[in-house]
């Protein structure tokens, strides 16, 4: 595997990738740190202010007044960047019935700059894409297909229609890099888009909080069978629950704490936050 520039903060492996398997992050995949971008500038009669967090805020005048700073609510952001080109137009290329039946990962990542780069191709292995993980860098959003290949053998898996292990630590990671870039962490998402709906993931803690998630990918970690331990737990989970509430025991039963869960109706594209409600019953809260 050839060296990446860039590797990310907090990655327990050598070079850019984690080398979990050869499947996109649907089975493993990789992500790459890009830091291409520049941070904010500050230029001309615009006032520099800085919010509670100090991230920095451009094109304000005059003093801050009242709710100004305050983040909006997190479903109001949701459907809004649904709504809005060229985020609409990407987003509706990958939610696509074919898209579902092709064996290849596809995304975007949304910059600050309103720049939505496709996610570049593991190298050697075309059915997966790696997160773009930058500090100016809102998101990634992601295709994960219902079938993926194992390139390495030929062999066909079943794809996942939920954020995978590897989505989780790339999450932590783009968290924590954002968090280094003073970028909001409460502004930060990560997005799949599978048949079962479109999925939004989002971290509500302090940046103290900010989970050490390379547990999920150890690939020292195997059993007795030669499996990777958290890959069958996972998929324990996913079976025994369903791919939405498993998802969310698996975060409790692990102590994976402030993330939440958004699920987007593909056809309607409306949005509810998903919870684990009484009785380990999945609650569904309309926005």
């Amino acid at each position: 595997m050839e060296p990446f520039e860039g590797d990310p903060v907090g990655d327990p492996f050598e070079n850019g990738f984690y080398p979990v398997d050869t499947s996109g992050s649907n089975r493993g995949g990789g992500v790459q740190s890009n830091d291409n971008y520049e941070d904010c500038v500050i230029s001309g009669n615009l006032n520099a202010m800085l919010s509670e967090n100090g991230n920095c805020v451009l094109g304000f005048s005059g003093p801050v007044v009242g709710d100004l700073l305050n983040t909006p609510k997190f479903c109001d952001e949701i459907d809004e960047r649904h709504s809005t080109e060229p985020f609409k137009s990407k987003l509706e290329n990958l939610n696509q019935e074919s898209k579902f039946e092709q064996l290849q990962e596809e995304g975007f990542a949304e910059f600050e700059d309103g720049s939505m780069p496709d996610l570049p191709q593991i190298p050697n292995n075309p059915s997966g894409v790696v997160a773009i993980l930058s500090a100016a860098a809102k998101g990634n959003t992601h295709l994960h297909p219902n079938k993926v290949m194992d390139v390495a053998t030929g062999i066909i898996y079943n794809g996942s229609r939920m954020f995978s292990r590897a989505d989780l630590y790339a999450f932590a990671l783009h968290l924590r890099i954002r968090d280094e870039g003073n970028r909001p962490v409460d502004e930060t998402y990560d997005k799949v888009v599978s048949s079962e709906g479109i999925y939004t993931m989002r971290f509500i803690g302090e940046s103290t909080q900010i989970p050490d998630l390379s547990f999920l990918i150890d690939e020292n970690d195997i059993n007795m069978d030669g499996e990777f331990d958290m890959a069958y737990e996972y998929e324990l989970y996913q079976n025994a629950f369903g791919v939405e509430l498993g998802f969310l025991m698996f975060l409790e039963d692990n102590n994976i704490n402030n993330m939440e869960l958004y699920k987007t109706d593909r056809i309607t594209m409306e949005t509810k936050k998903l919870e684990i409600g009484p009785d380990n019953k999945l609650k569904e809260t309309k926005c």
